[in-house]
């Protein structure tokens, strides 16, 4: 099977997301405060390390409080640590910008997968907000295509029902357009499909780890995280976090 791109700028659901953190109205800083509540008490029921080994979630836990979960991500030496909602067809792409993952109202939004991503094969590709100056969404990772913020980003963990944690390295990072297909990229036929999808991003990007020919060479996953790259709301480009494993 091709690698699956859909010529839509589906980069583009994240054009709002480059914004001040200034929320106006108490109504929305009630809605946001609910949400951040919600996500700290899920984490701490469902989601723990054992012993400091692997992030170990309670599936059955979690799909019983937050059915629109499909995953849960962590990025060491981030914030990032909560579920992941899925978005379900591409007229709902849109719909976790501004709610969280149990569906509520929130000006922070919430990580989502892109509905062309499958939560435990191909290349998953989530979105979340950059707040400036926050730890919100995906915040800290809108600088990474610069290479010391970049070296600061510690291993992700994907979670997922079927599949368990898995532990994927930083592999490069980039700003690409809005419209950019190849990081748009969902299917792969093979791994060696994948190596070359890896291969040619590393060969694009602007923050790189010094081993990254090792870790493409012998790479079987990996995940695509995207936010704003810029302090200014409406810019066109993205920064795109790749991790494998």
């Amino acid at each position: 099977m091709p690698r699956r791109r859909v010529p839509l700028p589906l980069l583009a659901i994240v054009a709002a997301a480059s914004v001040t953190a200034v929320v106006f109205g108490g109504g929305a800083i009630i809605q946001d405060q609910a949400a951040a509540t919600r996500v700290a008490t899920i984490r701490e029921d469902v989601a723990s390390d054992a012993a400091g080994e692997a992030l170990l979630v309670d599936w059955d836990a979690l799909a019983a409080t937050c059915p629109a979960a499909c995953a849960w991500v962590r990025v060491d030496a981030t914030h990032i640590d909560q579920p992941v909602a899925r978005a379900e067809g591409p007229e709902h792409m849109d719909f976790y910008l501004t709610h969280d993952a149990w569906g509520e109202p929130t000006e922070h939004g919430c990580p989502f997968l892109d509905y062309r991503s499958d939560p435990d094969a191909g290349i998953q590709v989530s979105y979340a907000h950059h707040f400036n100056g926050q730890t919100i969404g995906y915040s800290e990772l809108y600088g990474c295509w610069e290479q010391s913020a970049f070296e600061g980003v510690g291993a992700l963990h994907w979670s997922t029902p079927a599949r368990g944690t898995l532990e994927m390295a930083p592999l490069c990072a980039l700003r690409v357009d809005m419209e950019d297909m190849e990081a748009q990229t969902f299917d792969v036929a093979s791994t060696t499909e994948l190596r070359e999808w890896l291969s040619s991003m590393c060969g694009r990007a602007e923050a790189i780890a010094p081993d990254w020919e090792e870790r493409v060479s012998g790479a079987t996953r990996a995940v695509e995280l995207v936010t704003c790259s810029s302090s200014i709301p409406g810019q066109r480009t993205r920064t795109v976090v790749v991790f494998c494993s």
